[in-house]
């Protein structure tokens, strides 16, 4: 119930305008690594392949740290809950041009059409897994608003029996 009432005020002050985003050079790494570990024993009790490809090179983001936190906890946190026990996450991360490209892929169960068509919508849950697995059905809607107000996108292919693959696009970090 606690997870369900903070996702509402969340997407509430997003809506209303009341984020205030603190923009800043972020390392993703270092996000990453505060993620991992909150999720660490999830992982390791699924015994999933876990990867993270970044280039050495990697430049930093200009996001709001508390906002690319959320979202990377949504979509890692996702993919860990639908992977079966065994199963394959790889994040990775790529240059285009002046945003950053960030994937978080899985070897889950992937997700049929109509799935697809409302996984960014408040509440919805595909039917397959309602009843079976915990959540609110506002996480990725949250993520969507967040990445959005970031000047970003985000989408997902999938593919049943597959896995899915979600996107999202953040800004470089640029010194004025």
């Amino acid at each position: 119930m606690n997870t369900l009432i903070e996702g509402l005020l969340e997407i509430t002050r997003i809506e209303a305008g009341k984020v205030d985003i603190l923009y800043e050079a972020t390392d993703v790494r270092q996000t990453l690594d505060v993620v991992m570990s909150n999720l660490a024993d999830k992982i390791n009790a699924k015994e999933l392949e876990f990867q993270i490809l970044i280039p050495p090179d990697f430049p930093s983001i200009h996001v709001g740290l508390k906002q690319l936190t959320q979202i990377l906890f949504n979509l890692i946190g996702n993919a860990v809950k639908y992977v079966d026990a065994k199963g394959r996450v790889i994040i990775r991360m790529v240059v285009e041009e002046a945003m950053v490209l960030v994937s978080v892929e899985d070897s889950g169960p992937g997700m049929d059409e109509e799935t697809l068509k409302h996984i960014f919508e408040m509440y919805w849950r595909g039917d397959k897994f309602r009843k079976t697995i915990a959540g609110t059905g506002l996480g990725l809607a949250v993520s969507k608003l967040l990445v959005e107000m970031m000047g970003g996108r985000i989408w997902v292919k999938s593919e049943l029996g597959v896995g899915s693959t979600f996107y999202f696009t953040v800004q470089q970090w640029r010194e004025k």
